[in-house]
């Protein structure tokens, strides 16, 4: 795949396209053109992909007169694409079952109530996520039970007021859906919307409308994508029926933004290994941030069609009182009130009825209220009230009838604590009721069992079933906290004192607080995640949890919040107003690179940004540190076009800063030494940003610039600044603007410094030269070069280095060993050392594995290749893989 790649890449670069040029020639993202090329795409691209490619390269090679070394021969680079897409074939067969005959390779199926349940399994048996078929329907409710518990009306399985989405939203998903012959079979869609809005009803509404079995043309199989993370059982393992007659299937994540980026691209690359036909990905979410970023690119790379959908609030051709006059009709038909004249729809006009739930809940509370005598609420928070207050007086009733044992007072701080964890098993229930320190005067099992009587189970096997729908749960825990403003006009009932201001930190933290005390290793508890992301968004529409509970929790721990990646970072950033201090401290506790919180962590920067250039406003030296800085944030979220306008501010003030600096200032040291060595790093991440940006003169400037930098800081006696040098070396043998006899030039000095330091004692706190990395640099220079010999000799040095490092460092260098074996094999092949070869392929095979069950989502394609590679290979089936021996 890389070898693949790499070819690509050079006849792109030697036609003079650029990634965006190409793109835009071939239909396809930067972001994708880029991984192609350095090999780096999960599965190989389609025939038409590289054959778009070669016909594009070939053309513009031809217009400019260009002549190109590798030949423009459709014929060899289908044969080429023919060997990857073969050994992927054989190896998805000899792995798993047939893919027409399930749905997921490793999925396995039970039936849960009236719904097919679908569980995926990675290669650590562990549960990814459940597709469900089909979604049972809760009981009608009769009319006793509706004007006891009226929030049970507002469940959307129970759909009691008819789909009143429009026609627009429905449309433009038909229209997403509908195959085509020149569109992907698999596209990925993000509908957004803020919370109440009535995304998932739309979901369900076009699935239902999608389920035609009398018409396999407009017939599609929907499933409903349920987020897990438990080990599966043995009664979990029955075989998956197949589903006949569909054009195709139709996926629905609803609440993404309470998955890991990693599970949601494990979906997704479960998705492209199904040979199953037509496939929609339908993401359901309040909002999004960069993070979308990565699983858009990411989805792009595996070859899906990735757009967006706003379904905006209330506004167009939803009437806002036209939708509570309907609403009130059909709750009016179960909770029958007392015949009344009708009453004036009351104002809607504010924030706080601009979703379709909002008004669906004053209409409730409106039918209610006429049933009951009471007075209706009017106001958004006051409406929320109401409904919760039915809630309490629910659980008084069943107190008084002797069907529950549990006092009325715990149970309200078991709905609670349900409406932070979400549903959970009966053991993480228990350990969440102590942890949270819910009355210990009350057997657990018995409350648990007292609270499902309340609230049944959604899910078999599970207890703690929320408040629903989510807004009316977040509002009871905004209503629990004493310290709301107490001129708002609400009850004060609900409140439940001291017991609920500390109850999220002792929900949080009492798991680590328990591994303290056993000695055992730190664990974050399994709702965690959850709770945290509840009290988030709860904050951002209830400003006095954010400020009473939210900011006091991350301030005591703002690591804690990096347990909900960058989707958790994301919406903290929404939450409007919140301290900027605690965000601060939020940002200085990220780590530096982290895959999981790279996007939230730029969206942090990108807030705290304009706070920090003021106090940095006429202090240029600080200016170019905070700019730089945020550049870098940029840069590893995959935004460069933002990192390199950093970098264009960052420039000119480090060159300003540094002018006229002469050699007797560098040798007397000082302000104008650090300024200098400040210039030559922020000049290096430039050149980064600029060349993934594809600004490559600039980028080949910046480096250039930042090495002769070094070199005077050497001259002048600042030997430390050797380190650096190697890395602004290794920066400069990547950029497109420099020959293959240039890139070989930078590689080996580099080798030649890093051999030096290696010989000198290490610096506290420095980091040790790299120079596997500046050897496997020279190997692929010399490899360009046609030095074959050359390359293996540099490759086989690499590899013993990185077998040395893998063994003292798993987690940080196995991948870098990967690549070097995959290098060191290919050179073999291309000096004729085909058993050699082979001997390196096995041991890059062995590590693939290792690799593949700590990262399946990355790791197990190449896996897939190189089994097959193995397996059924001789050497002319090395020299086909690796290329054509020198």
């Amino acid at each position: 795949m890389k070898a693949f790649g790499r070819d690509l890449g050079m006849l792109r670069s030697e036609a003079g396209l650029t990634v965006k040029d190409l793109g835009k020639k071939i239909g396809r993202a930067p972001s994708t053109i880029s991984k192609l090329q350095t090999g780096k795409l999960l599965t190989p691209p389609d025939l038409e992909v590289v054959s778009a490619w070669v016909k594009a390269c070939a053309d513009e090679a031809g217009v400019k007169g260009i002549v190109l070394t590798e030949a423009v021969d459709t014929a060899n680079w289908e044969k080429k694409h023919e060997l990857l897409r073969g050994a992927k074939a054989r190896a998805s067969s000899a792995t798993h079952q047939t893919a027409a005959e399930m749905w997921i390779p490793g999925a396995k199926g039970r039936v849960e109530g009236s719904a097919s349940l679908i569980t995926v399994l990675n290669r650590q048996d562990k549960v990814v996520f459940r597709l469900a078929h089909g979604t049972p329907r809760p009981p009608r409710l009769t009319q006793d039970q509706a004007r006891r518990q009226p929030s049970q009306l507002l469940d959307t399985d129970r759909e009691w007021v008819g789909f009143v989405g429009g026609n627009a939203p429905l449309e433009r998903l038909r229209l997403w859906c509908k195959p085509s012959s020149d569109r992907p079979r698999i596209r990925l869609r993000l509908l957004r919307g803020p919370a109440g809005q009535g995304k998932s009803r739309l979901a369900a509404h076009f699935a239902a409308a999608r389920c035609n079995p009398g018409n396999p043309a407009t017939n599609w199989t929907t499933f409903h994508v349920l987020q897990e993370g438990s080990p599966a059982t043995a009664s979990q393992r029955p075989s998956l029926p197949r589903v006949a007659g569909a054009q195709g299937y139709l996926l629905i994540v609803d609440d993404i933004e309470r998955w890991r980026l990693e599970d949601l691209e494990n979906l997704l690359y479960q998705c492209k290994q199904q040979q199953v036909g037509e496939i929609r990905i339908l993401f359901i979410t309040r909002s999004s941030g960069m993070w979308w970023a990565r699983i858009s690119n990411y989805a792009s790379d595996l070859g899906m069609e990735v757009d967006e959908q706003d379904l905006p609030s209330v506004t167009g051709e939803l009437d806002r009182g036209l939708l509570f006059a309907g609403a009130r009709k059909s709750f009016a038909k179960v909770l029958r009130p007392r015949p009344q004249p009708d009453t004036p729809v009351p104002d809607l006009s504010g924030d706080g009825f601009a979703t379709v739930l909002a008004i669906h809940m004053a209409a409730l509370a409106d039918v209610h209220a006429q049933c009951s005598g009471d007075r209706a609420p009017h106001k958004p928070e006051q409406v929320a009230a109401y409904l919760l207050g039915r809630e309490a007086q629910h659980w008084a009733s069943l107190a008084a009838t002797t069907r529950m044992s549990t006092d009325p007072w715990v149970l309200a701080q078991v709905v609670y604590t349900a409406a932070l964890t979400g549903p959970l098993t009966q053991e993480d229930a228990i350990l969440a009721l102590e942890g949270i320190k819910v009355s210990q005067a009350h057997d657990p099992y018995t409350i648990l069992a007292d609270h499902t009587t309340a609230y049944p189970a959604h899910r078999e096997g599970t207890v703690l079933q929320p408040l629903l729908p989510d807004t009316l749960a977040e509002a009871y825990i905004a209503l629990c906290l004493p310290q709301r403003n107490p001129s708002d006009g609400l009850p004060t009932g609900l409140a439940m004192g001291p017991w609920v201001s500390a109850a999220p930190a002792r929900l949080l933290t009492s798991a680590l607080q328990r591994s303290k005390e056993d000695r055992e290793p730190q664990a974050f508890p399994r709702w965690g995640r959850s709770a945290l992301l509840t009290l988030i968004e709860t904050a951002a529409r209830w400003n006095h949890v954010a400020t009473g509970q939210l900011a006091p929790l991350l301030q005591a721990d703002p690591k804690l919040i990096q347990k909900t990646g960058s989707i958790g970072l994301s919406r903290l950033c929404a939450v409007d107003p919140f301290p900027r201090p605690v965000l601060a401290a939020v940002y200085q506790a990220l780590p530096l690179d982290d895959v999981e919180l790279n996007a939230g962590a730029a969206e942090l920067v990108k807030l705290l940004a304009p706070a920090a250039l003021a106090r940095a406003q006429g202090d240029p030296a600080t200016e170019a540190k905070v700019r730089a800085h945020i550049g870098s944030r940029y840069q590893i979220a995959f935004q460069y076009t933002e990192a390199a306008a950093e970098f264009d501010r960052v420039v000119p003030i480090m060159q300003a800063l540094t002018a006229g600096t002469t050699r007797e200032d560098l040798m007397a040291g000082g302000r104008p030494v650090e300024r200098l060595k400040d210039r030559a790093l922020y000049l290096d991440w430039a050149g980064i940003a600029y060349e993934y940006n594809d600004e490559f003169d600039k980028a080949l400037a910046a480096t250039q610039k930042a090495i002769e930098i070094c070199d005077l800081l050497i001259e002048a006696g600042h030997t430390e600044q050797r380190l650096r040098l190697t890395f602004v070396l290794a920066n400069l043998a990547g950029r497109h603007r420099i020959d293959a006899e240039g890139r070989l030039k930078a590689a080996q000095r580099a080798v030649g410094i890093c051999q030096e330091l290696e010989k000198e004692p290490l610096p506290p706190g420095s980091a040790p030269p790299e120079l596997a990395g500046a050897l496997q640099n020279v190997a692929a220079a010399q490899h360009t070069l046609g030095n074959h010999r050359a390359a293996r000799d540099a490759a086989q040095e690499a590899a013993l280095i990185r077998r040395v490092q893998n063994k003292n460092n798993f987690g940080r260098y196995a991948p870098h060993l990967h690549d070097a074996l995959y290098q060191l094999a290919r050179e073999l092949t291309c000096t004729g050392q085909h058993r050699e070869a082979a001997l390196i392929h096995a041991e890059r095979t062995a590590l693939l594995r290792e690799l593949a069950a700590a990262d399946e989502n990355n790791y197990g394609p190449y896996l897939y290749l190189a089994e097959a590679e193995r397996s059924g290979s001789k050497s002319t089936r090395f020299q086909s893989a690796f290329g054509p021996p020198g």
